[in-house]
């Protein structure tokens, strides 16, 4: 995606779970628009003449279910204002249209306390002491991201960083609309 100087690029850190569920986020930053006090036509103490001036701006952005940490939303007409002349009938009378660049909003992850995560899959450590492990198999109890827990069965003598896969339960993946898997790493002890 091509990047202008009148685009405007933030970082917008999110939680696990927001990146998992999807979230509506008001972020806030400042851009170069039209000048609020002489609206972009006279000279005035504010822009000093140059019709444009800085502004806080608040927008509220859709973010879907499965963003990812680097990757990048854009939100069209949301950057710096920029004028662009346009030629107009015959008599070349110029007139200067403005126009906006684009917010471009990068996305950092908030690291987790239990959960980390491997492209669209959701990985869960799980430790197991070696003397229950060794003497049959067992069931265990995992908890997804929906707060539910989830049953595991876990053969006897299952050896350490096994991973147990449950399929469907990681991110969504925004690229072909499927589902990542809960990976289960287990930790003999």
């Amino acid at each position: 995606m091509e990047e202008t100087p009148n685009d405007i690029k933030i970082k917008l850190a999110l939680t696990l779970e927001e990146m998992y569920f999807g979230v509506t986020k008001k972020v806030t930053y400042q851009k170069r628009d039209i000048c609020t006090s002489c609206r972009g036509r006279n000279k005035c103490s504010h822009c000093r003449g140059r019709k444009i001036a800085l502004k806080e701006t608040i927008t509220e952005l859709e973010i879907p279910s499965g963003i990812a940490e680097g990757m990048e939303l854009t939100k069209a007409d949301a950057g710096h204002v920029f004028y662009k002349n346009n030629v107009k009938s015959l008599f070349r009378f110029f007139k200067q249209k403005a126009s906006y660049g684009k917010l471009r909003i990068e996305f950092e992850e908030i690291k987790h306390p239990i959960y980390s995560r491997m492209a669209y899959h959701l990985i869960l450590p799980y430790e197991l002491r070696k003397e229950i492990i060794s003497k049959k198999d067992i069931v265990i109890e995992v908890p997804c991201m929906s707060n539910r827990m989830l049953k595991v069965r876990i053969p006897q003598n299952t050896p350490n960083g096994k991973i147990f896969r449950v399929n469907g339960k990681g991110f969504n993946n925004l690229i072909d609309g499927g589902l990542g898997d809960l990976l289960i790493c287990i930790e003999v002890r």
